[in-house]
């Protein structure tokens, strides 16, 4: 019996057909170790038309492994422009309701959910009216919530995952996406015979980082280095994770491919300091460079940036939470994306090349005993409830962290960049 589906028959190894082999691959290792999909699951990709190649290869192995239904959900951000700068004023802030009604079926079935990263054209980004975008992302992540609740609280399965593009090769300096391509397949596992076997046991070492932080019972983190000296409160219930996560139904995902972090969610309202941004961040569709923070009582008090610090006030608009944390996040210099030295431009790859922070939201799954708590109960436990998540990267080969436990005992997790557990 043949297989569902279309397997295409070549005469000899042409272009086409390699690239077919290849987003075959990818998208086995997105379906199987990404967002492990179940047979009877519905998926949704969610990526622009230049990522039409790889996202049809993921619907054909997703219907092959038992997908009920597969939806590629096009990004424009040529569309996100038109909008920002040609929508009345009165109108941004719409959500169709059958949008609404989407996110609710989708939060409801329990949808797998997987993001294709990297942008067509960058620097169309630029011309984004910020102050009324910020409108429309407010009335779009608040519509939402049922979606984002079920993420943060691992009711569903959840990837993000990269995709080379000319325009995201041009942006990191190479000259075609087929060499950006060769710089992630390594960092993606996708050189090695079994991606999945190789990211199960990279999987392992990183859940052993975090067994040695909850056993030592780490309250406080202190990061410093040039320009930074941050203090991070956890609270007693505070949880690191790292290696993938365990849905509620019971079912082993990795919510980003590549990982190297081991994260949890601090007390959001202990914050205290200042810190530098050691790579640029994406934001609201644009980029911020060179930027600093500082901390007082939990909340962002002051802020600059080389270039975009208007994009850090729209953000902050949209939520009064969005000032505190949500997330720490540890990473060393010895992951296979730091070693590229290369600045990717995108929070997925460079966060995972370095410490991060991130402003929004915090994991109620990092926190004991969340099960079931309200927004106001998480909140009362320290878990930020915020409408947004935006990571920051903080770390770099000058950068030092120290625990501190229960006791008051203090112990080097990273030295210079390297880590020391």
């Amino acid at each position: 019996m043949s297989e569902i589906g279309f397997q295409p028959v070549y005469m000899e190894a042409s272009a086409s057909y390699i690239d077919f082999m290849f987003n075959t691959k990818y998208a086995q290792m997105l379906l199987k170790t990404g967002v492990n999909l179940q047979p009877g699951q519905c998926l949704v990709i969610r990526g622009e038309s230049v990522h039409w190649e790889l996202a049809t290869a993921i619907e054909a192995e997703a219907y092959k492994m038992g997908a009920k239904f597969v939806e590629f959900e096009l990004h424009h951000l040529q569309s996100q422009v038109n909008r920002s700068r040609l929508q009345p004023e009165e109108h941004l802030d719409y959500v169709p309701d059958y949008k609404r009604a989407s996110i609710e079926q989708m939060a409801r079935e329990k949808w797998c959910l997987l993001r294709i990263e990297g942008m067509d054209n960058p620097d169309l980004a630029k011309e984004i009216d910020q102050k009324r975008n910020s409108v429309t992302v407010k009335a779009q992540r608040t519509a939402a919530k049922p979606l984002t609740n079920e993420i943060m609280n691992r009711g569903l399965h959840w990837c993000i995952a990269p995709a080379a593009t000319e325009g995201w090769a041009r942006q990191v300096g190479l000259s075609s996406k087929e060499e950006l391509w060769a710089v992630l397949k390594p960092m993606l596992k996708l050189d090695q015979e079994d991606p999945s076997k190789a990211w199960q046991d990279h999987a392992a070492s990183l859940k052993r980082r975090t067994e040695i932080l909850n056993e030592r019972k780490v309250n406080r983190l202190h990061f410093s280095g040039p320009g930074t000296d941050l203090n991070i409160f956890l609270s007693t219930k505070s949880r690191w994770s790292g290696g993938g996560s365990v849905s509620k139904s019971g079912h082993h995902f990795m919510a980003n491919l590549p990982t190297e972090e081991v994260f949890t969610s601090p007390d959001y309202r202990k914050t205290e300091g200042k810190v530098r941004i050691t790579r640029p961040v994406n934001l609201l569709g644009d980029q911020i460079r060179g930027a600093w923070m500082v901390f007082k009582d939990g909340a962002l008090t002051e802020y600059g940036a080389e270039y975009g610090s208007h994009l850090l006030d729209e953000f902050l608009k949209i939520d009064p939470k969005a000032r505190f944390l949500g997330e720490v996040a540890l990473v060393d210099s010895g992951s296979a994306i730091f070693k590229t030295g290369k600045v990717f431009n995108s929070i997925l790859l460079d966060e995972n090349a370095s410490c991060h922070i991130a402003l929004g939201s915090g994991f109620p799954t990092a926190i004991q005993g969340s099960e079931g708590k309200t927004e106001a109960e998480l909140d009362e436990m320290g878990c930020n409830q915020s409408l947004l998540h935006t990571d920051f990267m903080i770390g770099s080969e000058e950068i030092s962290v120290t625990a501190y436990d229960d006791s008051g005992k203090s112990f080097p997790v990273i030295k210079d960049g390297v880590f020391a557990i």
